[in-house]
């Protein structure tokens, strides 16, 4: 009893009453917020961004708060505080407190341990809070460590959020490009179809040639019928007869060099007008299809660009760091007691460990 409760007791009690220096803290509270940017689409660029923050706002809520507490408790966040402040002296003041000082000449892996024992941080499930506990030595300094640190978790989120919108605008331009090659290729493809056959449009020069093939077949049509009306009238060697038949043949050659127009090779090669108006049509509209496509994607990277100057998340610290008027820790009647309280398990194992050991010698 007296080695087991007795003595570990009482060199808690003289630690604590004798070198351990107070500890005043400060605290502050914050989460992280995500807002739509105004003018996001319900697709396009506002999923893109959607897919980057998360597409359950709640989960994106829970992860960025996450986000924030690990970094706090990092070496990253302790190298930024310590950039702008002398944590080895103001976490080193208690010179005789050992066991809770922070020497600057420890190893990193030692100053970051004591770093996340002054430093503390959790996020709160239930409300999505984060919860940010700063102790040190004095006061003043557990409130300018807490300013520091409140500093460099807004700088995190406003870094994560930026970068966010940068891959949406990098995105959106990247696709701009590709689609404004893609239609330049198209309307090249064109222009070397037209040049190569010498045509304009050959859609139009064959509509043109049907249209010419339609005119001819409906006169045509008339004077088969005049001729038919003067047969019935007169001979068929009489003057009027003969000049509508020579006027029937005259259309009919004349019907037959159209067709044969059309139907003939062109001057370019040996396709014929059809084909090279067919062929004219797939690459225009492949042209057509490639220019609706880049202005999507100008459309687009406009609206990245208008969503880009707006913030999306940020920290809303809505309780900030306060000067502490009284120190918090240690309390020192609890840790004694928690000593003790533990002093009495060790010794309560250590007696029927002895007893188990004695039965079995009996």
């Amino acid at each position: 009893m007296l080695l087991c409760v007795l003595l570990p007791s009482l060199v808690a009690a003289a630690y604590l009453w004798g070198f351990a220096a107070d500890q005043y803290a400060s605290e502050f509270r914050f989460s992280v917020r995500r807002e739509a940017p105004i003018g996001a689409s319900a697709g396009g660029v506002g999923a893109a961004a959607s897919i980057l923050g998360g597409g359950n706002p709640m989960l994106a809520l829970t992860h960025d708060g996450q986000v924030v507490v690990q970094y706090l408790r990092s070496r990253q966040a302790m190298d930024d505080v310590g950039a702008a402040l002398d944590l080895g002296g103001m976490l080193g003041r208690a010179k005789d407190d050992v066991w809770a000082r922070l020497d600057p000449s420890d190893p990193a892996e030692d100053r970051l341990r004591h770093w996340r024992r002054f430093v503390r941080p959790r996020f709160e499930l239930t409300s999505g809070i984060v919860v940010v506990e700063v102790s040190a030595f004095a006061a003043a300094d557990a409130m300018a460590i807490a300013q520091a640190s409140l500093g460099a978790a807004e700088r995190l989120v406003n870094g994560i959020s930026a970068r966010a919108r940068a891959d949406a605008v990098a995105f959106a331009r990247d696709r701009a490009q590709r689609t404004g090659a893609a239609h330049a290729a198209a309307q090249q493809r064109l222009t070397d179809y037209r040049n190569t056959h010498g045509l304009l449009s050959p859609t139009l020069a064959a509509g043109a040639g049907s249209g010419l093939e339609g005119q001819i077949n409906e006169q045509l049509a008339q004077a088969r019928a005049q001729l038919a009306t003067l047969r019935a009238t007169f001979v068929p060697t009489a003057p009027p007869v003969r000049l509508q038949e020579q006027r029937v043949s005259a259309l009919e050659a004349e019907l037959r060099t159209v067709q044969d127009r059309m139907a003939a090779p062109t001057a370019s090669g040996d396709a014929t007008l059809a084909t090279l108006a067919s062929g004219h049509d797939t690459l225009q509209s492949a042209e057509r299809l490639a220019q609706a496509e880049h202005e999507r994607a100008l459309a687009a990277l406009s609206a990245a660009e208008s969503q880009a100057a707006q913030q999306s998340a940020y920290l809303d610290a809505f309780v900030r760091p306060a000067l502490a008027e009284r120190p918090s820790y240690p309390i020192r009647w609890l840790v004694l007691l928690q000593v003790a309280g533990w002093s009495l398990v060790a010794w309560a194992i250590l007696s029927l460990l002895l007893q188990a050991i004695r039965d079995h010698v009996d």
